[in-house]
């Protein structure tokens, strides 16, 4: 957001909203977090995990103010938890580093469906449901209602129907 907001970018993709007076967000789709582990892991064969479970996995998460992890805090807190009753293993700031660790290593994590699809494809990386967490989220483009849009952005809008 505040690279848009100082016009370093005129557009940005957020999986969360924006508090800010200045940019204008629409929302341009769905996107929901997955619990990803490797196919190793002793939750995969499992299908649906309970949130007790969960608390006993080393926990991988990404970085805070990611929007991500503020979904993931969000369905937590909707379930009366929060993240200190879980065992954080590391905070990571890029999912592609996430999804490395996991596959070699015993923690999980929570990604995007879209970050994981192909991983899951080619059974590098294993989902299963959590019990009790909505952990859908919208995905919205930002851009500062202050400054006039290239050309070129007005066409990405009209290209993601917003």
């Amino acid at each position: 957001f505040d690279l848009v907001e100082r016009g370093e970018d005129q557009l940005g993709l957020a999986g969360l909203p924006c508090d800010s007076p200045h940019l204008e967000q629409r929302i341009f789709g769905k996107d929901e977090l997955l619990l990803v582990m490797s196919p190793r892991h002793p939750l995969a064969k499992q299908q649906t995990v309970e949130l007790e479970q969960l608390k006993q996995v080393s926990l991988l998460l990404r970085e805070r103010g990611s929007g991500s992890r503020r979904c993931l805090e969000n369905a937590l807190d909707q379930a009366g938890l929060s993240l200190n009753t879980f065992k954080i293993a590391a905070e990571i700031s890029s999912n592609e580093t996430l999804k490395e660790m996991v596959t070699r290593g015993s923690e999980v994590a929570f990604l995007s469906r879209f970050a994981v699809s192909e991983d899951l494809a080619q059974h590098r990386l294993v989902s299963v449901p959590v019990r009790g967490l909505n952990l859908a989220r919208d995905l919205y483009v930002v851009y500062d209602r202050r400054r006039a849009l290239p050309a070129v952005c007005r066409a990405f809008l009209q290209t993601l129907g917003t």
